[in-house]
């Protein structure tokens, strides 16, 4: 599993969740989040707060650790998934 996915040995439970490769496990991992019971106790303005973590993934994390997630906090995640990116022309 090291040798496929690049990863130092600490970032191995990190790299097991759908959607985290190296480099946002890295994010994961600096950020103090280093296990799943970190990953399930973080709360989700936390999680879209770091780089490569946007609402669908943060999400998606939540999903597959277990972590409870207040209804309020889903709300403010649903709008932000409906957020789109924007062209530079729209500035």
């Amino acid at each position: 599993m090291r040798i496929e996915k690049g990863v130092k040995p600490e970032l191995l439970p990190l790299v097991k969740l759908e959607g985290i490769g190296r480099a946002r496990a890295r994010v994961l991992y600096n950020s103090g989040l280093r296990s799943m019971d970190d990953l399930k106790r973080a709360p989700l303005p936390k999680l879209t707060g770091l780089p490569l973590i946007g609402p669908r993934l943060a999400k998606k994390i939540k999903e597959q650790v277990g972590g409870f997630v207040k209804a309020d906090e889903w709300q403010n995640l649903k709008k932000k998934e409906t957020e789109q990116q924007r062209a530079l022309t729209e500035y």
